[in-house]
């Protein structure tokens, strides 16, 4: 950093006062001769100051695609750290990422869909900020209007994030007939049926009246389905679904016949042998 004059004098006084309090307690404010802007020049911006930077340019439409998609991906590397995420409420940034799940472009809803997700991934009170802001809502109405596959997964990623180990979001989201919404997105793709899957398996097992709940929305027999695609992947998180909703309340006859019936036309072999005797002894 080149510096001349006045900039001289400023890092003179900065760098004295530095040194005069390198031992002891470091003073909670700058004395007043010291200029603040040097301070920042030097250190750089905060992170909350980056945030709303990059949030700028995400909703800037007259910016390039790549540049909004860039400070995206800036974005969502801050607010992994779960401070930040928690100062989005602060900074009023909820709004205008749940906006840009309404942008034209594709990248720019999947950005607002990842950002989403892992803002609230096991942060509560991300989940409950970002429920409070329409979240919950926007993205169940995603998932029932989104076209593009891509979009799609991250979606349910971020309702997968949101809905674990939140209680009060998994009664909102089954009162508003999430279950029935995500089930039917199951058939989009196979993979994302596999992270619906996934997402009703965290529901399952982080709540115990949840089992009477899918049972009474046919999601075993639904989920059985999922064992006859092509995507192992998706087998085995429907396997595992099905292996742990029959550990909390057996399987009644039909939800058995269904799930012997997809066993005895799927293939199998790419799963863990000890899961598939689990599935068989259901």
């Amino acid at each position: 950093m080149e510096l001349g004059g006045s900039g001289s004098v400023k890092m003179e006084k900065l760098l004295k006062w530095g040194i005069e309090n390198s031992s002891g307690p470091i003073p909670s404010t700058l004395p007043s001769h010291i200029d603040p802007s040097m301070v920042d020049e030097i250190l750089g911006p905060s992170d909350s100051d980056k945030m709303i930077q990059c949030m700028t340019v995400i909703t800037d439409k007259s910016i390039s695609l790549e540049n909004r998609i860039t400070a995206f991906d800036n974005f969502e590397m801050l607010i992994e750290n779960l401070d930040n995420a928690n100062l989005m409420q602060k900074m009023a940034l909820w709004a205008p990422v749940i906006s840009m799940l309404d942008d034209e472009a594709n990248e720019m809803r999947m950005y607002a869909a990842w950002v989403i997700g892992t803002s609230v991934q096991n942060n509560s009170t991300a989940q409950s900020d970002f429920i409070q802001n329409g979240g919950l809502v926007k993205i169940v109405q995603m998932v029932k209007c989104e076209k593009d596959v891509g979009v799609l997964k991250k979606i349910v990623y971020a309702l997968s994030s949101l809905l674990k180990n939140n209680a009060a979001g998994v009664k909102q989201f089954v009162a508003m007939d999430g279950i029935e919404t995500t089930l039917e997105a199951m058939d989009v793709d196979e993979s994302v049926a596999m992270r619906v899957v996934f997402m009703l398996h965290g529901m399952l097992v982080g709540d115990r009246e949840m089992a009477a709940v899918m049972r009474e929305k046919m999601v075993p027999c639904r989920v059985a389905q999922v064992l006859a695609c092509e995507n192992c992947d998706a087998k085995e998180k429907a396997a595992e679904f099905l292996v742990a909703f029959n550990s909390k309340v057996t399987m009644n006859r039909d939800e058995r016949l269904t799930v012997q019936k997809v066993l005895g036309m799927a293939r199998l072999d790419g799963l863990e042998k000890s899961l598939v005797k689990k599935l068989e002894k259901i």
